[in-house]
Parts: C-alpha cells; structure tokens; sequence
C-alpha cells in the first residue's frame, strides 16, 4: 500500500511540475520540422507563442526536449488588437538546462513592434556551435504591460 501510493505520488509530482512552472503568464508550444530546408539534418521549430502574467513578467520552462545544435531565436511582438502592447527593449532570456544564457545577451532590447532574429552566443563567440540535450527556460523581462503577447521561434538542427 505505501509502495503504491508512493508512485502516485511520483507521478502526480511529474504531471503537476510542468503546471507549476508556468506561474508567471501562460503559452502555447509547439514543435514542427520547418520547412523548404536543404539540408540532411532536420531542422525544427520550437514556437512558443506567450502571454504576461499580472506582473508584465512571462517565465517558462518548456515542456519539450531539444536535443539538438541551437540555430538562431525570431521574436515576434504581437500588436494585433491595440498597437503596442509592450514597452520597447523588453529583454528576453534564455537558457538551457544547465542554466546557461543561450543567446549570451543578444535577446536583450527587443523592439516592441518589429519581428528580430538573434544568434546563439557564447562569450564573444557569435552563431556559436551550441548544443543541448533538455528544455531550455524562456524568460521575458521589461514589457511594461501585464497581458503582453508575442512568440519565439527557437530554431535547432535534431542531432
């Protein structure tokens, strides 16, 4: 009896993290193979579209593995219902599982309405070969406005 309701427990644990996590606003992740790609590893798209929470902070852990070589990150702001929902130079962060920054500070500043893309950076060393193997932690920082949209694209080669 104890055995059992100690892997319940284990389990419940595993199910509610990932709920746990997502404190601070909310997301929607998707993974899917871009395409029109030449290349003989697939490249994936791990697109995360998110929303602030009342603290106009957003914090998420993904609930996807990447395995893989980190390409690049595409921001896209969304300004769709009431122009610019977000202050400019919002900063976002990520970092994979062992907690490093993955883009090395070049999410940082973002403009509010036009869509950036940012390269992987480790030091001074710009579209590093950075690779990882786990979810990476997503956090958006200066959006001024509780309610905030936008999404990531985070691109990776399967490796």
């Amino acid at each position: 009896m104890k055995r059992t309701f100690a892997i319940i427990a284990a389990l419940a644990a595993v199910l509610v993290a990932p709920v746990i996590i997502h404190a601070a606003g909310t997301a929607t992740e998707t993974k899917t193979a871009a395409t029109g790609v030449y290349s003989v590893d697939t490249i994936y798209s791990l697109n995360i579209a998110w929303t602030a929470g009342d603290d106009s902070t957003y914090s998420l852990a993904t609930t996807s593995t990447i395995r893989g070589q980190i390409l690049s990150a595409v921001t896209i702001p969304d300004t769709s219902d009431t122009g610019d929902r977000m202050l400019d130079n919002y900063d976002i962060t990520i970092t994979g599982p062992d907690g490093d920054d993955l883009f090395g500070g070049t999410l940082a500043n973002r403009d509010s309405v036009s869509t950036e893309r940012a390269l992987p950076k480790i030091g001074s060393d710009l579209n590093a070969n950075l690779f990882i193997n786990g979810p990476v932690t997503v956090t958006i920082d200066s959006l001024g406005l509780a309610g905030a949209r936008g999404t990531i694209k985070l691109y990776y080669r399967a490796r």
